[in-house]
């Protein structure tokens, strides 16, 4: 029995290292590794069987020795390290209880002999199984500010094992519940404490979302405000035309073209000067910009936003939808926009003429738009036209 023991125990610290060496891909030094943090580990376990000593400090001591060999050898510990260690420890307590209550369902002669067995093929198939989902496991968070997780896991350990224990040895003291109790109290505690850390964490990411939306809009606004250079600078070019063309035609005295050139850039500006002041700034700016490009390309473009301030129409995100749609209505030769609230839905209604709209590929990406969902109505559109709505997020400002 005490051979049995023996490569019982080391098979057990074998699978321990081996698993930490294979999930975490060692590469340099991988082999002495396994061997000397094995051995160790065998050391530990014979000398706690010797002393007839199983308590969970034991599994601690076994942790600790793993950590102190990852770091002597890779130089670094991470919070990716710890959080497998005690995942395999917690599953090999799993793994022990799983082999007695199957052994309680049969009568065998060695009911010893034959749970150790059984436990250590299921840390083997357990190992197996965690290396082949190891990308799903792995973690990239920090160490120093997410070590309550560790403290909590080391917590749930030892509750386990305390409840583990009293399953095992049918040990109903009153020292075992009052721990029980205690633990649960500090893990209820620790939860709310970590529920807190994602909290903030959550608020970082979307501060992160807010800077990349400012950073959007004022590549945006450069965009804008360097095509206003550049129409300035053909406006600049059209009006040198336009000046040496009426001197020409004051010479011959040809009023009727003078007037005709001068209703017609009257249009042209009345045509480029398609832009709205909702309060909604980036929505404003980004809105504007569309419009006018679309007009720039020979659109008539009839205008009507009724919308309030309110910080839901400057994301990007709608900002970005209703840039697409109208996208959709490039070939059409008149465009009237009109977009209003009602009862917090947000309507987008669009009427086009003299062009061609692909209906199917709007209804698509109707449907797979991701931002939000929308509720839309393309039946008898070329008269009724196009209406679209989505329901508004109210401001809690």
């Amino acid at each position: 029995m005490i051979l049995f023991n023996a490569i019982i125990n080391f098979i057990e610290s074998l699978l321990l290292v081996w698993l930490i060496a294979d999930f975490f891909g060692f590469k340099e030094s991988k082999n002495k590794f396994i061997f000397i943090t094995t051995l160790i580990d065998f050391l530990i376990l014979e000398i706690s069987q010797f002393a007839n000593y199983y308590g969970i400090f034991l599994s601690f001591i076994i942790m600790i020795v793993i950590i102190i060999s990852i770091y002597i050898f890779t130089k670094s510990v991470t919070f990716k390290h710890v959080y497998i260690i005690l995942i395999q420890n917690a599953l090999l307590m799993i793994y022990i209880v799983i082999s007695v209550y199957i052994c309680d369902l049969f009568t065998f002669k060695d009911t010893y002999i034959i749970e150790c067995i059984l436990c250590k093929i299921l840390q083997l198939f357990g190992n197996i199984i965690l290396l082949k989902y190891k990308d799903k496991l792995a973690l990239t968070l920090e160490i120093t500010k997410w070590k309550v997780v560790i403290v909590f896991e080391v917590i749930l350990l030892i509750l386990l094992y305390s409840m583990f224990y009293r399953t095992l040895f049918s040990n109903n003291s009153a020292f075992f519940f009052e721990l029980n109790e205690i633990l649960l109290l500090i893990l209820c505690i620790m939860f709310m404490y970590i529920v807190n850390l994602i909290n903030e964490e959550h608020r970082e990411k979307m501060q992160l979302i807010k800077d990349k939306q400012q950073e959007e809009f004022q590549r945006q606004k450069y965009y804008a405000i360097n095509n206003v250079k550049n129409e300035i600078e053909a406006l600049d070019h059209r009006l040198f035309y336009t000046v040496f063309k009426i001197e020409e035609y004051l010479k011959k005295q040809d009023y009727e073209s003078i007037d005709k050139i001068i209703d017609y850039y009257k249009n042209q500006v009345l045509k480029h000067k398609l832009v709205i002041d909702t309060g909604n700034h980036v929505f404003d700016t980004l809105y504007s910009v569309k419009i006018n490009e679309m007009v720039m390309t020979g659109i008539d473009i009839s205008n009507i936003v009724l919308i309030n301030k309110n910080q839901f129409y400057d994301d990007l995100g709608l900002i970005n939808f209703i840039q697409r749609t109208l996208d959709f209505f490039r070939e059409c030769k008149y465009l009237k926009i009109d977009i209003s609230e009602e009862n917090g839905f947000v309507l987008f209604k669009l009427i086009y003429r003299d062009g061609i709209v692909n209906l199917d590929e709007l209804k698509m990406f109707l449907d797979e738009n991701p931002w939000l969902p929308v509720m839309y109505n393309l039946d008898d559109c070329q008269i009724r036209g196009i209406r679209i709505s989505f329901k508004m997020e109210q401001d809690d400002d």
